[in-house]
C-alpha cells in the first residue's frame, strides 16, 4: 500500500465534500433504494441526500491502492463497492452477520473482481484470519461499547503497518468510548457524516 499523511487524509475529506467523480455505474447505484430504503442514499443529484465518507474511501483507495480492505458491518455494501472500483486490485472482504444488503446490491458487488462476503460473526473471522495483513480497515457493525471494543483489539494485530482503520459513527456512546481510549495517532471529521462522527485512525509505520 503507498503511504498517506495525516495532511493528505485531511485534504482528501475536504474533497470528498465536493462529490468527486467515480464510475459512472457506482453512482447509479449509489441513489438505488431498492429493498425499502428510501432516502437511504449515498448521493442524489440535488445533494438532498448525500454521504461523504464513501467518497473519502474512494478517494483514499484510489490514493494508496490497498492490498487488503475488510469491512465490519457490511449493511448496503456500498463502502465495499466504493474501495473495489477505486481499487481494483484490492481484495475486498465484507464481514456481516445478516445484514439488509438488497439483491440488485448483492449482484452489483459479486460482479466485482476481488470482493467476498462473509456471513459470519467478525470476531470469528479475525480469529481465524489471523495471517493476513489488512491495509484499511472500516468498523461499523454492531455498536455497543463491547463490541466495538472487541473488534478493535482483534483486528488491530492484524493491522498492516502504515494502515488505517476507519470508524464510523463515533458520536454514539459505544463508538465514543472506544475511540476516546485508542493510542495511536487519530483525525476526527467533522464533515463526513454529520452528527454522526467519523474517525481515522493511523497506524504507526515499521
Amino acid at each position: 500500500m503507498n503511504a498517506i499523511s495525516a495532511d493528505e487524509l485531511i485534504e482528501l475529506g475536504e474533497r470528498a465534500m465536493m462529490t468527486p467523480d467515480v464510475p459512472e455505474r457506482l453512482r447509479d447505484f449509489c441513489t438505488n433504494t431498492e429493498g425499502g430504503f428510501e432516502g437511504d442514499k449515498v448521493w442524489s443529484p440535488d445533494n438532498s441526500s448525500f454521504s461523504p465518507y464513501y467518497f473519502f474511501l474512494y478517494l483514499v483507495a484510489q490514493r494508496v491502492q490497498p492490498k487488503l480492505w475488510v469491512e465490519c458491518g457490511l449493511e448496503l455494501g456500498r463502502a465495499t463497492a466504493f474501495v473495489a472500483h477505486a481499487a481494483p486490485e484490492c481484495r475486498c472482504i465484507g464481514i456481516d452477520i445478516g445484514g439488509k444488503i438488497c439483491a440488485t446490491w448483492l449482484e452489483f458487488l459479486n460482479e466485482l473482481s476481488g470482493v467476498a462476503i462473509r456471513r459470519c460473526d467478525s470476531i470469528d473471522w479475525a480469529l481465524t484470519n489471523r495471517h493476513e495483513r489488512i491495509d484499511l480497515l472500516h468498523l461499523d457493525s454492531e455498536h455497543s461499547y463491547d463490541q466495538c471494543l472487541r473488534e478493535f483489539c482483534y483486528f488491530r494485530p492484524l493491522m498492516a503497518p502504515g494502515g488505517l482503520i476507519f470508524m464510523d459513527d463515533i458520536s454514539s456512546a459505544g463508538p465514543l468510548k472506544v475511540w476516546s481510549q485508542i493510542g495511536l495517532p487519530k483525525i476526527v471529521f467533522r464533515k463526513l457524516h454529520g452528527p454522526n462522527g467519523w474517525g481515522t485512525c493511523c497506524i504507526p509505520k515499521e
